[in-house]
């Protein structure tokens, strides 16, 4: 099951795991499903860009993670562009122009951050 790869694959932020990938070949709907499946399990973060340019995002949470979705996507649409929006719990946009790399490390930090206290 893609979700459970991508769980094992999560790094440990605090008390919280955290997911940062770029899939290739997922639309919107795809990745929100994903996301929001990693996501229910306790203590995870999914974080999930899509490999093409102009990228999609979603950012989904499990109920016991104290992040903010849509804050940290407001802060990547700050800097890479794009529209969106959501809730804490999820949050996922479009538009985002840049380099896969640059964006998997400022979401990864961006994560980081706020799980921090």
């Amino acid at each position: 099951h893609e979700a459970s790869a991508l769980v094992s694959r999560a790094m440990p932020v605090g008390a919280s795991r955290v997911i940062v990938d770029s899939l290739d070949g997922w639309d919107q709907a795809g990745l929100k499903t994903l996301a929001s499946s990693a996501a229910g399990q306790p203590g995870v973060v999914a974080a999930l860009l899509s490999a093409g340019s102009p990228a999609l995002i979603v950012i989904a949470r499990a109920p016991d993670v104290g992040l903010d979705a849509s804050a940290v996507l407001k802060a990547m649409l700050q800097r890479f562009g794009g529209k969106g929006g959501g809730k804490p719990d999820l949050a996922q946009g479009g538009g985002l122009e840049g380099a896969p790399a640059d964006m998997r490390d400022a979401l990864a930090h961006l994560i980081a951050s706020a799980l921090r206290p």
